[in-house]
């Protein structure tokens, strides 16, 4: 399952077993699993989801409580929104929409189309034909 939005608190209890980047071992890796267009997080390479929503729309998706859509699937997301307003600007959103399809390594080098999501969900307004017009 892979995410656009806000991005999601990858630590958050109902989905850390779920994030595709948790090695098992208390341990991370995030490259192929988590991108941040917006250099917002305190780390390009440690999920961060500064307003919640990206965290609740994943949690919904796969969370572990109380019933998720997708039960054991496993989740990795791009950060394209946020601020104090939550913006997603379409350059971001655009820069999320590539990488979700060739994810890559936190350098944004060595694309890996072969790791890319089964389905990907996007939840940010606007006038929906963003994704569209590029197609």
């Amino acid at each position: 399952m892979g995410g656009v939005g806000s991005d999601v608190q990858y630590d958050h209890p109902d989905l850390v077993k779920q994030y595709r980047g948790n090695n098992g071992d208390g341990t991370f890796t995030n490259d192929y699993n988590f991108y941040d267009t917006m250099g917002i997080c305190a780390t390009s390479s440690t999920p961060c989801d500064d307003n919640g929503h990206g965290t609740h729309t994943m949690g919904t998706m796969v969370g572990a409580t109380p019933m998720p859509c997708a039960p054991n699937a496993k989740w990795m997301a791009a950060k394209a929104c946020g601020g104090t307003k939550g913006e997603c600007p379409d350059e971001d959103l655009l820069a999320a929409g590539q990488w979700i399809l060739a994810p890559t390594d936190h350098n944004g080098q060595n694309p890996r189309p072969d790791l890319a999501p089964n389905i990907g969900n996007n939840s940010w307004g606007g006038d929906g034909t963003l994704y569209t017009d590029i197609v």
